[in-house]
């Protein structure tokens, strides 16, 4: 946060409220009143109380002075305070001889204390607020573009402080609606985190209104029917409804690196990627889980049915046994992978230990005896691109590009698809593009929210996740 001196504070102050009448004196200590002030903690004195003592007090202090009355105090409480607690004899002081109602001095201490404490980034922004606040409630307000000569703007307000407009406009909205819904800003530390937040708020908010009214629209029977095949359901109540023998293909990509009983009890992956919480944390009971999702894909799809299962290299050789248990064929040499060719969209958990991961794997499986691929001679690594933060509706969303390319090697046109964990959809706009049908499930709304929005927002049958700027690399 910038440092200002008391000088430049006046400055800033008078250049806003109007002349001061700054006077500079030496005053006694015990001759000014400390007043109502909204801070009354001068604790904090540590490094400024070490400097007046070897120093003396080397920047004045801002008082009014008042007839027939103590001088109050405006600005420079700790200074003050230290100097009565030191019993010095004088303090350096500019004394304003105009006259100040209570919004003006209320205003003259909260802008000292802004640039003073050491506050959290909250108790900045709720300071931000009320100085504007005070203000309008002194001038009135003026709307921006107004002929109007009097009232008060944001511009007053970042010329008051010594910042940019768009500073004190940005900081003002997120006052507002941290005061409205700070249960959503719990545990961000910083005003950086914040604007994040507030940003996937707004997003978030914008998506759910534009699937609201997409919604309402029944004349595009083709996106229609793509919306409605993604449901928000438990797959494992929803897979009830499904006869056995539906589908030619599965594309499975299950929460395979999360607690299942904490996805249960905050509504699936949505409240945790809102949260910023999505981590990894292996699956206690994966085995169980995988055993029952893959009974359920290997009933409903036909025989010689194919499908992809998304899984961390911890997970391979359960996975792999699973399968084969159950009657897929499968094994070590049914191995694919998603390389992403750039840096970008790469992690890892050490850095400092442990190389990003630039790879993720599959392993690929058919019921019954072996089918043939579509696209016979295709390679098992996939080249693509991550999808940019700033376009992501699921935190591991894959693009489009990519998936469609992967379901092309395994089934043609016509083909059934069914999606256990649909996340953002992406896997059934692929399916839309190849002219095959699909249903895919997922718990959260949001994520369906975001998923409706590109279904009616891109063409039919050519839905992309990469923009002219951010192709494919294969």
């Amino acid at each position: 946060m910038s440092k200002e001196t008391p000088n430049n504070q006046a400055s800033n102050l008078a250049s806003s409220l109007g002349p001061l009448g700054l006077v500079p004196k030496l005053l006694d200590p015990k001759d000014i009143n400390f007043g109502n002030r909204c801070r009354s903690d001068y604790d904090d004195q540590g490094e400024l109380l070490k400097s007046i003592k070897e120093h003396g007090i080397l920047q004045s202090i801002l008082v009014l002075e008042r007839p027939n009355q103590n001088y109050l105090l405006l600005a420079g409480g700790r200074r003050l305070k230290i100097a009565l607690d030191l019993g010095l004899p004088t303090i350096p002081a500019l004394v304003s001889t105009v006259e100040m109602d209570e919004y003006t001095i209320r205003v003259c201490e909260l802008v000292e204390n802004i640039h003073r404490k050491d506050f959290t980034f909250t108790e900045e922004l709720k300071i931000k607020q009320k100085i504007h606040e005070l203000m309008i409630q002194k001038h009135g307000i003026r709307l921006a573009g107004s002929q109007e000569k009097t009232g008060w703007t944001k511009q007053n307000t970042a010329e008051l402080l010594g910042v940019s407009k768009s500073s004190i406009i940005s900081d003002l909205r997120l006052a507002n609606v941290i005061e409205a819904v700070p249960e959503v800003f719990t545990d961000v530390k910083t005003k950086s985190e914040a604007k994040k937040v507030l940003e996937k708020l707004v997003r978030k908010i914008t998506i759910e209104d534009k699937a609201a009214e997409f919604e309402k629209r029944t004349s595009d029977l083709p996106k229609n029917n793509l919306v409605n095949s993604y449901l928000v359901r438990d797959f494992f109540e929803g897979i009830k409804t499904i006869h056995d023998n539906s589908f030619d293909f599965a594309e499975i990509d299950p929460p395979y690196v999360m607690d299942l009983k904490y996805l249960r009890k905050n509504d699936g992956f949505s409240s945790l990627y809102d949260k910023e919480e999505y981590k990894d944390s292996y699956i206690k009971d994966y085995p169980l889980f995988l055993t029952n999702l893959m009974k359920e894909i290997y009933r409903t799809l036909v025989m010689g049915g194919q499908g992809i299962l998304w899984l961390c290299l911890d997970t391979l050789n359960t996975a792999i046994d699973i399968c084969t248990s159950l009657g897929f064929s499968c094994g070590y040499h049914r191995i694919g992978s998603w390389i992403k060719p750039t840096s970008y969209g790469c992690q890892s958990q050490v850095p400092h230990i442990l190389l990003a991961q630039s790879m993720e794997f599959f392993i690929y499986f058919t019921k019954g005896q072996n089918s043939k691929l579509n696209i016979p001679g295709s390679l098992n690594h996939f080249s693509y691109k991550p999808v940019p933060p700033s376009s992501k509706i699921h935190p591991t969303e894959r693009p489009i590009e990519l998936i469609q390319n992967i379901l092309d090697v395994f089934v043609g046109a016509g083909s059934r698809v069914i999606v256990p964990f649909a996340g953002s959809g992406n896997t059934l706009l692929a399916c839309a593009n190849l002219k095959m049908s699909a249903i895919g499930f997922d718990l959260s709304k949001s994520y369906r929210d975001g998923f409706i929005t590109r279904v009616y927002e891109q063409p039919y049958q050519n839905y992309r996740s990469y923009t002219h700027d951010n192709r494919e690399v294969c």
